[in-house]
């Protein structure tokens, strides 16, 4: 991870100059307007579950060589 470090700072700053609110950082304030909704707890946390299957089953492999 560190050797690395410079090319993600590079990459965080990339999405963050291209608005990429998935891959840049957030300033304290600016994450509000990514809230559509107010789930339940119940469909909040069986959301969170779907999503990191979906990020272990679709992005790890290429992490780990």
């Amino acid at each position: 991870m560190r050797a690395a470090l410079s090319e993600e700072r590079a990459a965080v700053e990339a999405a963050r100059q291209a608005g990429d609110a998935d891959n840049a950082y957030l300033l304290i304030g600016q994450d509000a307007g990514l809230i559509h909704d107010l789930p339940p707890a119940k469909v909040l946390i069986e959301r969170m579950l779907s999503e990191a299957e979906a990020i272990l089953r679709d992005r790890l492999p290429a992490l780990v060589r």
